[in-house]
């Protein structure tokens, strides 16, 4: 699966932060279960941390925090 962030840092770049936002990437990142190949030209410093852009590349520049971190969040919120 290929997912293209469609950002631009030389333009401005409006949050995605709706719902159908949400669906969207959600959508096409479940797709891709075996392999993702996400093309970006931002960096996180580039994009809103409350969009769902950011949230996506920076699962995955480093997917094994992100999921510690998720994990850790379960764990103290089941006891």
């Amino acid at each position: 699966m290929f997912i293209s962030l469609v950002a631009a840092p030389n333009e401005r770049i409006g949050p995605l932060v709706k719902d159908t936002d949400k669906r969207r990437f959600n959508v096409a990142a479940s797709r891709a279960a075996d392999q993702c190949w996400l093309f970006h030209s931002v960096d996180l410093a580039d994009l809103n941390p409350n969009d769902y852009r950011f949230q996506l590349l920076s699962y995955y520049l480093n997917p094994h925090v992100e999921q510690l971190k998720s994990m850790e969040w379960k764990s103290k919120n089941c006891e």
